[in-house]
């Protein structure tokens, strides 16, 4: 069973609506209430980041897969967000990409609480 985060930055911190943001990142929906990503930036962040053990198995220009001693994180890239579905023992995969994220000030949504972690 798998685990999944979400990413993103709103335009407007006036204007949050969670629901809405996932219902268009999930249909691939290109979404109003967000800002673009450095998504480059995060992608070479996050690779050079990653636990020595964890190998990237996967490669393409909207998805990367890194898989690691008893786990894997398959990560989905577009403009506005980053949606990682995490599989087995993740946790060294998870809190990479969450520093770097958060080092970029760009906040964490739990779509299985509905909590969102972090400011625009």
């Amino acid at each position: 069973m798998g685990y999944g985060m979400a990413w993103w930055r709103y335009k407007n911190i006036n204007e949050q609506d969670h629901i809405a943001v996932c219902e268009a990142i999930f249909t691939n929906k290109k979404s109003t209430f967000l800002a673009d990503l450095p998504t480059t930036q995060i992608k070479q962040e996050i690779t050079a980041k990653m636990p020595s053990d964890w190998k990237l198995i996967d490669d393409r220009q909207h998805e990367s897969t890194w898989e690691g001693p008893l786990g894997s994180v398959q990560i989905s890239w577009s403009d506005q967000c980053i949606i990682a579905s995490m599989y087995g023992n993740f946790v060294d995969g998870a809190i990479t990409m969450d520093e770097v994220l958060t080092k970029l000030n760009i906040p964490r949504y739990d779509p299985q609480t509905g909590e969102r972690e972090g400011t625009d």
